[in-house]
């Protein structure tokens, strides 16, 4: 995820879901942060003022007592560093996870990794395999996607999704998206039951 993008249209999508089905987790927000230095803008010092001065943890706001954002020692996310990366995500939640159910919000770019592999803007398939099967019964998984250019782009998610998981998933169940104020996202909805 790209700091410069907090606050456009997608996040009011992103946070409704997110509020909708916290119903009293505790939320991990993982936002898989990458610093991208923009070409169009010609000063560094430009783009870090704006970007600096937005601070994910305000979204704590929504969930007194109940968020935290996951921060990899300030790095950021990058496939080189993804096996530790979700390594101590998981760890973190699971010391959440001692004294609440969670619900851990994935926030890559794009979303879950296509066929043709990973880049750093996509959710590799084994680190989303991973964090589900760390889940524990009553917590809750999503994970943000935004849209291929693809017809059919939400079919085709939910269709990957269950092939990467195994499982069988459902557009009414596990999909959350709102066309009024952003076509172009949706997101995976998974909560883990009683196996």
């Amino acid at each position: 995820m790209r700091i410069r993008w907090v606050g456009d249209s997608r996040d009011y999508v992103k946070w409704d879901c997110v509020f909708e089905n916290q119903a009293g987790r505790f939320v991990f927000y993982v936002p898989m942060l990458r610093w991208k230095v923009d070409p169009s803008c010609k000063h560094r010092q430009v783009q870090d003022h704006f970007d600096q001065r937005k601070n994910l943890k305000q979204f704590g706001e929504l969930f007194p007592g109940r968020f935290s954002v996951f921060d990899f020692d300030g790095r950021e996310y990058s496939r080189s560093v993804a096996d530790a990366y979700f390594q101590s995500a998981i760890e973190e939640f699971q010391t959440l996870r001692q004294s609440h159910k969670v619900l851990v919000f994935i926030d890559p770019d794009t979303g879950i990794q296509p066929g043709g592999g990973a880049e750093d803007e996509h959710l590799r398939k084994k680190d989303i395999r991973s964090v589900w099967e760390a889940l524990k019964s009553g917590d809750k998984l999503i994970v943000y996607q935004h849209a291929s250019r693809t017809n059919g782009w939400r079919e085709n998610l939910l269709k990957h999704a269950a092939e990467v998981l195994k499982m069988e998933l459902t557009q009414d169940k596990n999909l959350y998206f709102d066309e009024r104020l952003a076509r172009d996202v949706c997101f995976l909805v998974l909560e883990k039951s009683e196996s």
